[in-house]
């Protein structure tokens, strides 16, 4: 066992929810007994697979809790390489806001366009836009994109923003900018795993559909995986004078 105690509570915790959910990590387990706990995560997430299990806490709304979660959660117990590979996972199912609940860089070691928290909570008075990433769940009707992505974490994220008081919008892998009110059917598709000139198009007919409808602003925070902005920062930064992608939304807004 780890001498972290509230690392093997997190496990813990991980395996309690999500057999609540019917899903039962066995490989998780059996590794957890055979390396102990560190020794498990740590052959587990250096994996360049996408795994069945991630994929399966995608689906029930735990991907918080999965073990790439703890590693940014758990910084200390894992190497640079490890917490690399976890956040590389995390942004690969599109989890934006789960990298803004847990990841621990700081300023000095965020990506291109990346940068520490604001102090204090981020309200209307900011003159603020939002960018929040769309979710592979989804209704199974025509909704209002704020209603069609129907994950606990796109909801929360929702809820969050939309208490601020600030304008915000959807990045969908399909539609491009989505204003929360815009009427759209269900679809299945995703910019992870997309080839490399694929998101470079998306981010060009995004960029246009920027020019029309976002608003100006000082700030601009997105809440969304890499995938969904790596191309869009060069042309966030001429337009906003901020361009945030908090380490520790959740934290902040709370």
């Amino acid at each position: 066992m780890s001498n972290n105690v509230d690392l093997e509570k997190f496990i813990d915790e991980l395996i309690e929810r999500a057999g609540k959910k019917g899903f039962t990590p066995k490989i998780l387990i059996d590794m957890r007994d055979r390396y102990d706990t560190v020794g498990a995560i740590k052959r587990l997430v250096i994996s360049k697979e996408i795994s069945k299990g991630l994929k399966r806490l995608e689906e029930i709304d735990l991907l918080d809790w999965s073990i790439e979660a703890a590693v940014l959660k758990f910084p200390g117990e894992f190497t640079p390489e490890e917490q690399d590979a976890a956040r590389w996972k995390l942004e690969q199912m599109g989890a934006g806001s789960v990298l803004g609940k847990i990841d621990t860089r700081d300023a000095s070691t965020a990506r291109t366009g990346e940068v520490a928290p604001p102090h204090g909570r981020i309200t209307s008075e900011m003159n603020c836009v939002f960018l929040v990433s769309c979710g592979k769940n989804k209704k199974p009707s025509a909704a209002p994109a704020r209603e069609l992505y129907i994950s606990g974490r796109f909801q929360r994220t929702r809820a969050s923003v939309e208490a601020t008081g600030c304008p915000w919008f959807v990045l969908s892998a399909k539609h491009g900018l989505l204003a929360p009110d815009k009427v759209i059917d269900p679809y299945d598709k995703t910019l992870n795993g997309k080839p490399l000139e694929a998101r470079k198009a998306w981010a060009e007919k995004v960029k246009g559909q920027m020019d029309d409808n976002l608003p100006h602003a000082e700030i601009i925070v997105i809440l969304a995986g890499k995938y969904y902005y790596e191309y869009l920062i060069p042309y966030l930064n001429e337009r906003f004078a901020n361009v945030m992608i908090p380490v520790d939304w959740f934290e902040v807004n709370r």
